[in-house]
């Protein structure tokens, strides 16, 4: 699903859901935004599945960075694009500790994602 709107004089666009059988559709997203103006382009996801051409494709994109979180591990021909600054990681160290700590002390998971 792709829903585009403005907010503070912003075009944004979130993709939902990314189908892994439909390559070259995030490329197409960010290429039209750029064509549209977009000063800058994100594209962040929870599981930075980078498979594929995906380095190479972000490499000759128009994305200022892509913000992933180290749920899966960026391959070695990915480093110097987190070293450059293009492909962040995110840790989710801290939201997993507090979440064995909630289960441990029988509270709420929930509120963690609230």
């Amino acid at each position: 699903m792709v829903s585009a709107y403005r907010a503070n004089n912003t075009l944004r666009i979130l993709v939902r859901e990314l189908d892994q059988r439909r390559p070259g559709f995030l490329g197409a997203i960010i290429e039209q935004a750029n064509k549209a103006g977009a000063n800058e382009i994100f594209a962040c996801f929870t599981h930075g599945v980078l498979s594929g051409k995906a380095m190479e494709n972000i490499r000759g994109s128009h994305l200022k960075k892509v913000i992933v979180t180290n749920t899966i591990p960026i391959s070695e021909n990915g480093m110097p694009l987190v070293e450059g600054g293009q492909i962040e990681v995110l840790s989710v160290a801290k939201l997993l500790a507090s979440a064995i700590k909630s289960i441990h002390d029988e509270t709420s998971v929930s509120s963690l994602f609230i």
